[in-house]
């Protein structure tokens, strides 16, 4: 994908046309069974209990801040889009839970404490970001999180996105989705949490279709998201 500049304007503009009521049924309440098995898939990866502290990192909307607050965690997110950052107040707000959310540079040293977290979820960001801030992002992680606490990060799978591509190019069907120019092979950034001493599990996972995380031969290429836990030692 070429490389283009994303500012977080961008991200503001997807979120006030794409409306309250959207944010509820994709996120909040999702009515599709996809991502009903996205939300339930990455909670059971985190294993939140009452009063920790779990951080939704990059957390859009704020769909796992809310899930963990809902759980009786102590919830945060953060996020660089404003409108983003509003819209999950809003919606927590009307769903009657708190979650501490605030609007800041993600590529940058978060106003965290060193070993603050016990849980943190990264879902669906790093496909957002260059290489240069995955590295950054990773280092802030591995800084917040309090030993022996889990970071949970879900992406979608590039090897699949690459063989989509080529399918929708040959059916000339293809549109390039812009805010996707971080997608990372799988081994690349394994590379990048090795380098960082990050020790960490990796996981399949297809909302739509889940039997094509379970095919050890193909779920490399067809499996649509990878998952990655982290465990802070």
């Amino acid at each position: 994908m070429k490389m283009v500049e994303i500012t977080n304007k961008d991200y503001d503009k997807n979120i006030l046309k794409e409306g309250e009521e959207f944010q509820i049924d994709n996120y909040y309440e999702p009515k599709a069974a996809d991502m009903k098995r996205r939300v339930i898939y990455v909670m059971s990866k985190l294993m939140v209990a009452p009063l920790m502290k779990v951080l939704d990192l990059g957390c859009g909307v704020g769909t796992f801040a809310f899930r963990s607050a809902k759980a009786g965690a102590m919830a945060y997110g953060v996020d660089y889009s404003e409108e983003s950052i509003n819209m999950a107040r809003k919606l927590c707000e009307k769903f009657n839970v708190k979650p501490d959310f605030i609007a800041a540079d993600t590529a940058k040293t978060l106003p965290y404490d060193d070993n603050y977290f016990d849980r943190i979820a990264c879902v669906d960001f790093i496909e957002h970001i260059s290489d240069e801030n995955k590295v950054q992002l990773l280092k802030e992680i591995k800084r917040i999180l309090k030993p022996g606490g889990i970071a949970v990060i879900y992406t979608p799978n590039n090897m699949r996105e690459k063989i989509g591509e080529i399918i929708m190019r040959l059916l000339r069907r293809y549109k390039e989705n812009p805010l996707h120019f971080g997608l990372i092979y799988r081994r690349k950034f394994e590379r990048m949490m090795k380098s960082e001493e990050i020790s960490f599990t990796t996981s399949y996972f297809d909302p739509g279709r889940p039997y094509l995380a379970y095919i050890p031969l193909f779920r490399g290429a067809l499996a649509l998201n990878l998952l990655w836990t982290i465990r802070k030692k």
